[in-house]
């Protein structure tokens, strides 16, 4: 899901900022012998911005063959993931320095990364001097790997967004690794999800001042790393969205993040769904930092709780998996699906 949603979100920035013409191929069983009848259709369309051969049956002979044609194009967005991705696919296209030279978003999903390839993948990062998008997720990337990873990335002066969802080799120690290569280089947005961070993990991008967007679901972070990480909130002035579902953060945590949020002037969305806190009070965000507020007007089927607070700040809870639970106990009008005169308890 992480993913997907990195990936959309990129799409609908794309879109705003130019026009694109794509080539989608993703998902067709397109096998190795039908490369070049995409690479005729390119010749067809010299326009064309992005190509998508993603989730195919293509092994390291097709892509090979796929990579070289794009020479003689004016591509500058691929994406190749989900299919049998090797060292030499991701040599040939180091290798291939007109589209290194131009291209401008990659991704490379579940490639089953080795060092090898990623030693590959580091020297196309420094010489691709108009990089902007990096999808990497779920290809087993570990410590080592996120090592020569920030290598690359140190060099880069244009990747915005980096997405390593679902590679849990990662661990803490290569999140070290990843936080010191984004503190170098000029990335804004970063999802880590899936990655068993830890709370070590975490606390590590408290240097990462420039970043605008943090997602770090799903890693097991507990209250100690989002304590440590939260003190460096209230001086940082970039961060937009912060992303913190689905781990083991219980009430003591959560307050204390509200609390440095309301002293932060940028943060926008502070999303803490599916945590300790829900499984253990269902109606767990109700006695955070709401202090004598009203609720209205939430309705009933959406799976979104949105509260403003501190300075244009708003806070989301997903409920999906607490709703059932939480209604009974709170009073709501059936017939047009609103819950209302939910008061809250200081804390």
């Amino acid at each position: 899901m992480e993913g997907t949603t990195a990936l959309d979100w990129r799409y609908s920035q794309r879109d705003m900022a130019r026009s694109v013409v794509t080539l989608d191929f993703s998902f067709r069983c397109i096998h190795d012998d039908e490369i070049p009848g995409i690479l005729e259709i390119l010749k067809y369309y010299p326009e064309t911005d992005l190509v998508d051969i993603s989730g195919n049956c293509l092994t390291q002979s097709g892509l090979n063959h796929f990579i070289e044609g794009l020479k003689s194009s004016y591509v500058t967005c691929v994406y190749m993931g989900n299919n049998k991705i090797s060292d030499e696919t991701i040599l040939k296209m180091k290798e291939n320095k007109p589209l290194v030279g131009r291209i401008e978003e990659l991704s490379l999903k579940t490639a089953n990364f080795t060092e090898k390839s990623l030693l590959y993948l580091s020297v196309i990062i420094k010489k691709a001097s108009f990089l902007s998008f990096l999808d990497l997720s779920s290809s087993n990337i570990t410590v080592e790997g996120s090592k020569i990873l920030a290598e690359g990335l140190n060099e880069n002066k244009t990747l915005i967004d980096l997405v390593l969802n679902r590679n849990k080799d990662i661990g803490p120690v290569g999140a070290k690794h990843i936080s010191y290569g984004v503190q170098k280089s000029k990335i804004k947005n970063l999802f880590l999800c899936h990655c068993e961070i830890l709370c070590d993990g975490l606390i590590e991008f408290k240097r990462c001042d420039k970043l605008t967007k943090l997602s770090v679901m799903s890693n097991k972070i507990k209250n100690r790393g989002l304590v440590e990480y939260s003190k460096s909130i209230p001086k940082n002035i970039f961060l937009k969205n912060l992303v913190l579902g689905f781990n083991l953060i219980e009430k003591e945590g959560i307050n204390f993040l509200c609390q440095k949020v309301k002293k932060n002037f940028s943060i926008r969305e502070l999303n803490i769904s599916y945590n300790l806190f829900f499984e253990r009070s269902p109606e767990g965000f109700l006695l955070m930092n709401l202090v004598g507020q009203s609720i209205t007007e939430i309705p009933f089927y959406n799976p979104y709780f949105i509260k403003k607070i501190g300075y244009k700040t708003h806070l989301i809870v997903e409920f999906k998996k607490c709703l059932s639970r939480i209604t009974p106990r709170l009073p709501f009008e059936m017939g047009n699906h609103i819950l209302s005169f939910l008061k809250v308890i200081p804390v």
